[in-house]
């Protein structure tokens, strides 16, 4: 248990270096002009805003399908970022639904921990998909 646990606080410290590490090196390959950097930076700042507009909503009352949002909002952003033209728009896409994954993870372990049940072969199984 302790293992699975280490490893979902991993996946859920480290979900926003794979995006990170993907637009830096768009930003080096196109000569590091500023109009490079501004998906990087937008995508930041869409990461960073998110949480203060989902708190002017309320409490969360779904946290499975915030999460499910969440995941589709950012993957919808991948496909657009593999499209040059639309590389900013996903950024802003992926930094948006991404930026749900700690307020989702963290009312669902709070409600597993209040319930004394963690489903562990799905938790396992979910950390390798996410």
């Amino acid at each position: 248990m302790i293992f699975l646990i280490t490893n979902l606080e991993a996946l859920f410290l480290g979900y926003v270096v794979l995006p990170n590490i993907i637009l830096m090196t768009y930003f080096i390959q196109n000569n590091r002009t500023p109009e490079t950097a501004l998906p990087m930076v937008l995508f930041y700042v869409a990461l960073k805003t998110t949480p203060y507009a989902q708190r002017s909503f309320g409490k969360i009352t779904n946290s499975y399908k915030l999460l499910k949002n969440g995941l589709f909002i950012a993957l919808l952003g991948g496909l657009l970022t593999l499209f040059h033209p639309l590389i900013i728009e996903g950024a802003i896409l992926i930094g948006i639904g991404l930026a749900n994954l700690p307020a989702a993870y963290l009312q669902l372990k709070d409600q597993y921990r209040l319930n004394s049940t963690w489903p562990y072969g799905k938790a396992m199984l979910y950390s390798f998909f996410i």
